[in-house]
C-alpha cells in the first residue's frame, strides 16, 4: 500500500525516543512542587497579607494546571491569587512555557479594571526600567512577551493604555526570564508580585 506521508529523520528520532517524555513528566512533577512553594512564599509576603483584594478573589489556595498547546508549546502554570468570572478577572499568573521559559503576569479584567486602571497609570513609573511589559494583544490569554503586542511599560502612553482597556476590557503586566535555578525563580516571582501589587495601591 502507498501513502504520501513521509517522516523525516528528526521526526523519526522523536517518535522512537524513550527518554524525552518520561523526562518531561519528571520536569512537570518538579514544577508542581516548585509552584506550591512559590504559592506559599507569596502568601507569606507582607503585601499579600495586607492587600485589599477585590471581593471573591481566592488568595488562599490558587490553582496549578498544565496543558500541551499554547501556541504549539506545552506549559505548566500557577494562578495565585485568582478570580475568573465572566465579569471579573484578577490573577497573578506564574507560567513555565516549554521552549520559552518562565513569566509572571498580573491580569485584571472586566469591571475590576474600573477599580485599578487609574491607579496603575498613576503608579506605572514604579515599573519603569524593570523589564515589565504591557500587553496590547487582542486576546488576554496570549502570553508571548516577545510578540509585537508586548511593549515595555515606559514606552506606552496613558492614552494607549486607556484605548486598549476600552477595546479589550483587560490590563496585563508581564515579565519573563529563562533561569532554571529554583531559588532564583522563587525570588523573581516574589519580587515581581510585590512590585505589581504595590502598583495597585
Amino acid at each position: 500500500m502507498q501513502s504520501d506521508v513521509q517522516f523525516d529523520q528528526q521526526e523519526t528520532e522523536l517518535m522512537f525516543n524513550t527518554s524525552v517524555f518520561p523526562l518531561k513528566r519528571q520536569i512537570n512533577r518538579k514544577l508542581y512542587v516548585l509552584f506550591e512553594q512559590i504559592k506559599n512564599a507569596l502568601k507569606d509576603t507582607p503585601i499579600h497579607q495586607n492587600f485589599p483584594f477585590p471581593a471573591g478573589v481566592d488568595n488562599l489556595t490558587g490553582k496549578i494546571s498544565q496543558g500541551e498547546n499554547h501556541q504549539e508549546f506545552p506549559w505548566v502554570m500557577l494562578d495565585f491569587p485568582k478570580l475568573f468570572t465572566p465579569e471579573r478577572i484578577f490573577a497573578y499568573r506564574t507560567l513555565f512555557w516549554y521552549g520559552r521559559g518562565f513569566s509572571n503576569a498580573l491580569l485584571i479584567g472586566g469591571n475590576v479594571c474600573d477599580q485599578f486602571a487609574a491607579v496603575i497609570l498613576k503608579n506605572r513609573k514604579s515599573l519603569s526600567g524593570k523589564d515589565i511589559y504591557f500587553s496590547f494583544a487582542p486576546d488576554a490569554w496570549d502570553h508571548n512577551i516577545s510578540s509585537e503586542h508586548a511593549q515595555p511599560v515606559e514606552t506606552v502612553s496613558d492614552e494607549q493604555v486607556m484605548a486598549h482597556i476600552q477595546s479589550t476590557g483587560y490590563i496585563k503586566l508581564s515579565c519573563g526570564y529563562t533561569s532554571a535555578d529554583a531559588g532564583e525563580i522563587m525570588q523573581q516571582c516574589v519580587e515581581t508580585y510585590d512590585l505589581f501589587l504595590k502598583a495597585l495601591l
